[in-house]
């Protein structure tokens, strides 16, 4: 199991498949859902059927979405361009580490 700890709270991030969370084909509304953040569950779905540049990128998104629950600033300072970018200069650096970390680990569980 792959997890990230953000404050106060532990995550489990899932690589998984087409199913309820994530899906690479598109809705009825034209929707798909490469990454998935559920704050009360404290789970990250992200869709491992991504390219790997795509899926670095949907680790990080819902990556921060965590990290602004997780700090308690999603109701606060991230609703403007100054929240979010004081936000950034903050987590930006551990967001990206966590992502890069959390996709080795994959890797590395999925090449054994």
């Amino acid at each position: 199991m792959i997890t990230v700890k953000i404050n106060k709270f532990t995550y489990e991030v899932k690589f998984e498949g087409d199913g309820e969370s994530v899906y690479l084909k598109e809705d009825s509304n034209g929707k798909m859902v490469f990454g998935l953040c559920e704050y009360v569950k404290n789970i990250i779905h992200i869709h491992k059927g991504l390219p790997e540049a795509r899926m670095r990128y949907v680790l990080i998104h819902e990556l921060t979405h965590a990290y602004i629950e997780a700090y308690g600033l999603y109701h606060t300072s991230c609703e403007d361009d100054e929240g979010i970018c004081d936000f950034m200069g903050a987590y930006a650096e551990d967001i990206v580490r966590e992502a890069d970390r959390i996709l080795k680990e994959y890797k590395d569980v999925e090449q054994n």
